[in-house]
């Protein structure tokens, strides 16, 4: 056993924190990008609108709704944004400069930086639950983004023999397309592509500069009989995938969305709206919640 703890320690696992709170993670592989990664420029075709609809002073903007975040979180703040919003009159936008580290993220080689917000035990999601959840999200041209976690589903340890494990994380790598990657503790290549048991959600030419809306059903269960994952991006199925949905000595799955990502000298940026936690898909989906 001590062996083991020496081990884990040293690939940088450590002993597992407790459940209460928002969630460290187990720090994944940092597969390097070698590629030079300029500033983008906005295609001549499109503009860079961070607003979706015209503005509904009216509509409610007390989410997110149906999670259990921590909004005081020690890893940043987002800030209220009136002028950028999928639906309503404002968002929340993460800005992650270069030395946005907080605690052990600072001292891990490569440091890693972020901005985010994650649920506590409230809102675990366990063995044979069965939710639908929502988000807006929109990334502005200017945002640089070579190698970036824009959110995961990630799972509590039940003992000190796992961490905060991964079992879905929004990725975006610099001049790839947006992927959902599945279970990297298990899956040793998953940043290295966007194939199955990855989802590709979106193409890199259509990624940035507009909202994007996602939608995923999961069945949460370590059976892999049981387990069940969908996911939709403006209205399209992008993927749907048979099989566990937690791995084993975990608690279950809680949500974490923001910034994580690693150190970087220029800023990530990415707004988030409409985000919903619920039963069924006509309760988070912001398509069905407009236009019923």
């Amino acid at each position: 056993m001590y062996k083991l703890c020496i081990l884990l320690l040293l690939i940088g696992c450590g002993v597992a924190d407790t459940v209460t709170g928002p969630q460290s993670s187990t720090t994944p592989p940092f597969i390097p990008d070698t590629t030079v990664v300029t500033q983008p420029t906005i295609p001549s075709t499109l503009t860079n609108i961070p607003f979706a609809a015209p503005k509904n002073a009216l509509w409610n903007e007390d989410g997110p709704l149906g999670f259990a975040f921590d909004l005081s979180t020690l890893w940043g703040q987002a800030i209220e944004d009136t002028t950028a919003f999928r639906y309503g009159w404002k968002s929340q936008k993460f800005i992650v400069n270069s030395g946005h580290c907080y605690g052990r993220d600072c001292y891990r080689t490569p440091v890693y930086e972020r901005k985010e917000y994650g649920e506590g035990d409230m809102g675990l999601s366990k063995e044979g639950d069965e939710y639908w959840y929502g988000w807006s999200f929109y990334v502005p041209y200017e945002s640089s983004n070579p190698f970036v976690f824009f959110g995961q589903f990630i799972q509590p340890p039940a003992d000190s023999s796992v961490g905060h494990d991964s079992i879905w994380m929004f990725l975006k790598r610099h001049n790839q397309p947006f992927c959902m990657v599945f279970d990297w503790v298990n899956h040793p290549n998953a940043f290295m592509h966007c194939e199955s048991p990855n989802i590709q959600l979106i193409s890199n030419a259509d990624f940035a500069g507009r909202w994007h809306d996602i939608v995923v059903h999961a069945v949460w269960s370590h059976d892999n009989s049981k387990g069940l994952t969908e996911v939709w991006v403006d209205g399209q199925l992008k993927g749907v995938r048979h099989g566990y949905t937690l791995t084993p000595n975990h608690l279950g799955v809680v949500v974490k969305y923001g910034i994580y990502r690693p150190a970087h000298n220029k800023p990530t940026i990415v707004n988030y709206d409409e985000m919903r936690k619920g039963k069924t898909r006509e309760e988070v989906d912001i398509r069905m919640l407009i236009n019923p």
